[in-house]
């Protein structure tokens, strides 16, 4: 049977352990249909774990505390739940997460924490999906931050568990202008900050990655670190809807210099100098 909710549905190798037992997935299997695995772990029952994408001992330990609790047992062959997840598993976790995403939680909304918000008015995109290049928004502008480089953002997402959020930086800087990742994930990796990847056309712009993040609780809170001056988008959607912020990256004030501003005194001072 096919997968029904959007956060699994669509995965090849989730897809197949639904439906095939030889596609079962266990003990030492790695890759993003983990990841998503564990994502739906921590979200349904709070497990303690990376979303690495690594089925180690602890995802296998979550699994099993997960199909004990709703005595997932394949009564052909098993007289206990193991740590595998197989059919049963996969049917339970996509209906799990399914119900969540049918329910109305209202609008995916972002709240700058820190800098706050100014400028521009609220776009809302129902049926907006993250994975594809950003569109133009036909009710004009969005809200903004401003940020100075290398300096941190917050932002909370509300009403956006089972999305995605997403920070795209625009034009041909040489280097990032900006980066969105989840301060709480233990297997973030620091460097990654650092390396750009292609995203695609906007306005015949450049557009490259600033990082991409599951969310998985409500509210969430994502940092959003500045790099270089420039202009980036951070997008947050589900499959009903999408809230977008623009970020401006902006490099520090100088310190005000008196004789750029009162040329005539800074002058005179200069000519009392040389006199002596």
């Amino acid at each position: 049977m096919a997968l029904r909710s959007q956060f699994f549905r669509g995965d090849p190798q989730l897809e197949a352990a639904a439906s095939s037992d030889p596609a079962h997935i266990v003990l030492g299997a790695t890759g993003e249909h983990v990841r998503k695995i564990q994502l739906a772990l921590i979200q349904l029952d709070g497990a303690a774990i990376a979303s690495d994408g690594k089925y180690g001992p602890a995802t296998a330990a979550a699994v099993l505390t997960y199909k004990r609790k709703r005595n997932i047992i394949n009564r052909a062959y098993e007289k206990e739940a193991d740590n595998i997840v197989g059919k049963m598993t996969m049917a339970s976790l996509d209906g799990e997460i399914f119900a969540r995403e049918s329910i109305p939680t209202g609008p995916v909304q972002i709240r700058p924490v820190n800098p706050i918000s100014k400028g521009g008015a609220r776009v809302l995109r129902l049926g907006f999906k993250i994975d594809v290049d950003f569109p133009t928004f036909p009710n004009g502008s969005v809200p903004k931050i401003r940020l100075t480089s290398r300096n941190t953002g917050v932002l909370e997402v509300t009403n956006g568990t089972s999305g995605r959020a997403r920070c795209v930086n625009v034009g041909e800087s040489e280097g990032k202008i900006c980066f969105a990742f989840d301060p709480d994930e233990p297997a973030f990796i620091p460097v990654t900050r650092l390396i750009p990847g292609p995203r695609g056309p906007l306005s015949r712009q450049p557009l490259q990655d600033g990082g991409t993040i599951r969310i998985t609780k409500d509210p969430f809170n994502i940092n959003v670190e500045a790099f270089h001056p420039g202009n980036a988008f951070f997008d947050a959607a589900t499959a009903t809807s999408a809230n977008t912020l623009a970020i401006e990256v902006r490099a520090p004030k100088l310190p005000e210099c008196p004789w750029l501003f009162a040329p005539d005194e800074a002058a005179s001072r200069l000519e009392v100098s040389f006199s002596r």
